[in-house]
């Protein structure tokens, strides 16, 4: 039976997520950044954690004496979306006015970041 071949082809510079992770929290570290990551719900033990669709990760900084500015940020493999749970989580963040993204590469992540705080 021939080999399938695999959805990430080097040629194309797709990154997997773990490679996206890395580069974002690099360029965050680099700018003073505190990363703090969300484990979304699921079976730990015999209790159940977190937020059904919550974001993997929330981003802090001081931004005046005795307040912090921040986000909330998913990451996923390039050309993957989150799924309905998340689109709705990230949403609901939105409306509360906290800042939120998902993001599948990291030109997407800077744009976003230039029209946030710069």
């Amino acid at each position: 039976m021939p080999k399938r071949p695999s959805k990430i082809d080097p040629k194309d510079s797709l990154l997997v997520e773990a490679d996206l992770e890395k580069q974002v929290f690099d360029f965050l570290h680099e700018r003073n950044w505190r990363i703090i990551r969300h484990r979304p719900r699921g079976l730990r033990g015999r209790q159940r954690m977190g937020e059904i669709g919550a974001a993997d990760i929330l981003a802090i900084r001081p931004a005046s004496f005795g307040k912090l500015d921040g986000f909330f940020l998913e990451l996923k493999r390039k050309g993957q979306k989150p799924n309905t749970e998340q689109t709705e989580w990230l949403a609901e963040r939105i409306r509360e006015r906290y800042k939120a993204i998902w993001c599948d590469s990291m030109k997407q992540f800077r744009d976003w970041y230039g029209r946030q705080y710069y």
